[in-house]
């Protein structure tokens, strides 16, 4: 009875310490994630190395591989990357169907996707891409990055070039309705609204209104984009991107 009971002990404070563990990597990677994609990529990792089922660990893990592959420079790896993302992603809305993030990351995924497939593909994802954004902004209205996507979505499809639009012609018989760069520049604001520290999202406002003719309005939200601090492992080109675009401004 002793030895038994002893045994149960050993067990159970070996699956106490497993969690702990993994609760100080899922803390660790969540510290860096923004500023060190790899690292972090690497963290998330071990912990479904762990426990394959861990939500968390999941749908962050799938978003940094959307984050690593677009900087691959070889088109075959960022496929291998982004095909990961969809996996993860594919995952994450099976392990919670009802949450903003796995709603948000599969959009994410089937976006990195479109950019190295075809233009049929490309339009055809954007059905999707649409779907998933405004679920997870149904879910939670305050997810500036979910904002941050639709701006996109409405900014591609509304400036799309001749293969894509030939395609959106076969798939919708047109650009599918309502999207405009009007409306990107609108969620693009809407992003920065919620997070007016992150650079990426007022960069992309100031195309946007570069593209509708607001000049001013653009070189406002430039000048203000430049004397934010770097967050993210992407914001040293952010803020060479906002740079180059106020001297075109002049």
């Amino acid at each position: 009875m002793f030895k038994r009971s002893l045994i149960l002990c050993v067990v159970l404070l070996s699956f106490i310490g497993q969690i702990k563990a993994q609760q100080v990597l899922l803390q660790e990677a969540n510290q860096i994630k923004e500023k060190d994609y790899e690292k972090a990529l690497a963290l998330y990792s071990q912990v479904i190395d762990a426990d394959p089922n861990n939500f968390e660990a999941t749908w962050n893990l799938a978003f940094l591989y959307t984050k690593v592959g677009n900087r691959a420079a070889k088109k075959e790896d960022k496929e291998t990357y982004f095909k990961k993302a969809m996996e993860l992603s594919e995952k994450s809305l099976q392990l919670d169907p009802n949450s903003t993030y796995s709603h948000y990351v599969y959009a994410v995924a089937l976006g990195r996707m479109g950019d190295i497939m075809g233009a049929k593909q490309r339009v055809q994802n954007a059905t999707l891409i649409k779907e998933h954004t405004e679920k997870a902004l149904e879910i939670d209205p305050s997810h500036a990055a979910a904002w941050h996507l639709l701006g996109k979505l409405n900014y591609r499809l509304h400036n799309l070039n001749m293969a894509e639009k030939a395609a959106a012609a076969v798939l919708f018989g047109g650009l599918p309705s309502g999207v405009s760069t009007e409306k990107a520049a609108e969620y693009y604001q809407k992003a920065v609204d919620l997070r007016g520290d992150y650079l990426l999202y007022r960069l992309d406002l100031s195309v946007a209104l570069i593209k509708l003719g607001k000049k001013a309005e653009a070189k406002k939200v430039l000048e203000k984009a430049i004397t934010l601090p770097a967050i993210t492992e992407d914001d040293p080109q952010n803020i060479e991107d906002c740079k180059n675009l106020l001297k075109r401004l002049g």
